[in-house]
């Protein structure tokens, strides 16, 4: 009597499509499958060194297939179209009908994970380009937004202004910092170093100032993406409107 049975291949996606070309490896052991049926778990299998999660028998019909990836690695589509998943995420999972008295096939494609760092100072000379005593900002957050305009990863800068963005997925990214009063962006600095921090915000709107776009790779890391911020000044002072000779008795309200 034919059996149903389930595989999943784990592939190296080289060029993040989504789909398993002839050229790509199988992923290295490490992932797993967790097959639900009925609200009960019922079968699990941990990749092996071919990249395959097999489970040889088990109930035909309607599943919930959930995907784990180790640490440093992110999923780029299925095949099949079967999995999802939030960006970033090592687990996905996807509703499947398995088909009775047959294997079920199915393919994940994985990367390494590719990530963004930097740091975030005050610049009081409004130059761009860090000096030695300037202050390194805490508590802002940065977002990693992708080419749909979508923010993938966020973080905040720590007690020494640094932030890292992780766990991204191959493709090209601008970086925001999201501003504080009174804080504003600092000046582009056109000569770019990583010997020294430079502001890399190209321009900015009220709520955030935007690097420029940076490619990533698969598992590579961009470094020294930094952002640069001084305290903005505020005018203040009252708009008068006094015939010739008279004198200023008050303000006009609402003038600007």
């Amino acid at each position: 009597m034919p059996v149903t049975s389930l595989r999943v291949d784990f592939y190296q996606d080289l060029n993040c499509n989504g789909v398993w070309d002839a050229e790509e490896p199988a992923f290295l052991e490490g992932a797993s499958l967790r097959v639900v049926q009925n609200g009960a778990q019922t079968a699990q299998a941990d990749a092996d060194a071919s990249g395959a999660a097999a489970i040889p028998l088990l109930r035909g019909g309607d599943a919930r297939l959930s995907c784990a990836l180790p640490e440093g690695f992110v999923f780029t589509g299925s095949q099949d179209s079967f999995l999802s998943f939030a960006p970033g995420a090592l687990t996905g999972e996807g509703d499947v009908s398995l088909a009775h008295g047959r294997e079920n096939s199915f393919s994940v494609g994985v990367t390494a994970a590719a990530s963004i760092s930097g740091a975030l100072f005050e610049d009081p000379a409004n130059i761009g380009v860090y000096q030695s005593g300037y202050p390194l900002l805490e508590g802002f957050t940065v977002q990693a937004v992708n080419d749909a305009g979508e923010i993938v990863a966020a973080a905040q800068t720590d007690a020494e202004g640094r932030y890292q963005l992780t766990q991204l997925v191959p493709g090209s990214y601008t970086v925001h910092f999201l501003l504080k009063d009174p804080y504003v962006a600092a000046p582009y600095a056109a000569d770019q170093t990583v010997e020294t921090m430079t502001n890399h915000i190209l321009s900015q709107s009220p709520a955030y100032g935007e690097t420029e776009p940076v490619a990533l790779a698969s598992g590579q890391q961009a470094e020294h993406l930094d952002g640069a911020v001084f305290r903005a000044g505020v005018v203040s002072g009252s708009v008068l409107i006094m015939p010739d000779g008279a004198s200023a008795q008050g303000g006009l309200a609402g003038a600007v």
